[in-house]
């Protein structure tokens, strides 16, 4: 799933101003062009979210057996829960960009709130 996929709610918001506000929320980037400068211009290159906000948070509803969540976290520490459980606390690991991983689950709707 992409990270701009309908399939991942970010929380608070996704930050849609021409200028990056990360304090306050997800901003989304891409690696060509940047931030978008007015509403509904499309952006070169790869998409990312970013933020630097302290309870941010992001939910991706999949239907499936597993789940590999990659990024990058400096400096935090996160919580991850799956299907509603609490899974683990993890440490940023600037070596690791495979966040959290899940395999052998039952074939069916499954949810991952970071």
């Amino acid at each position: 799933i992409d990270d701009d996929s309908p399939e991942i709610a970010y929380f608070p918001f996704v930050n849609l101003e021409p200028s990056p506000n990360v304090t306050a929320g997800w901003q989304l980037l891409y690696t060509g062009s940047g931030a978008a400068t007015s509403p509904g211009q499309l952006g070169v290159g790869s998409s990312y979210h970013y933020t630097s906000l302290n309870g941010a948070s992001l939910m991706v509803n999949w239907t499936g057996t597993g789940i590999d969540l990659i990024g990058s976290v400096s400096n935090a520490m996160y919580n991850i829960s799956l299907d509603g459980t609490l899974a683990s606390a993890y440490s940023a690991d600037p070596e690791n960009t495979i966040l959290a991983s899940f395999n052998d689950l039952a074939n069916t709707n499954h949810s991952l709130l970071l």
